[in-house]
């Protein structure tokens, strides 16, 4: 009978170690937080605008200029031919994979 109780014992400690080291969840990253700086804004066309990432948290970035042209650079530029307002868009996830999105309107002269 002792030697089934150690068993048992034995079975119930490992089970309980190996949740310990199993079931351990880890803390979630920090939230991803869209930002961006749009620089030559108001430029004459055509131009070239630079853009630079002011996001937090965040490890992949996707750009969507408005133009019709997109990138997955943290930093780009884009060439902009005709006169107008365009809607830039700048997605980003964390290493979690949550995603947070900015769009900001920029001028071309």
């Amino acid at each position: 009978m002792s030697h089934k109780l150690h068993y048992i014992g034995s079975f119930i400690v490992t089970a309980i170690i190996f949740c310990i080291i199993s079931c351990k969840k880890e803390k979630p990253a920090p939230l991803p937080v869209a930002n961006f700086y749009a620089n030559n804004n108001g430029c004459i066309a055509p131009c070239k605008l630079y853009f630079f990432d002011q996001s937090k948290n965040v490890t992949t970035w996707e750009w969507e200029f408005g133009n019709g042209f997109n990138s997955f650079l943290q930093n780009d530029s884009s060439q902009y031919n005709l006169q107008g307002f365009y809607d830039v868009k700048l997605s980003v996830w964390n290493i979690d994979g949550a995603k947070d999105s900015i769009v900001k309107q920029v001028y071309v002269y």
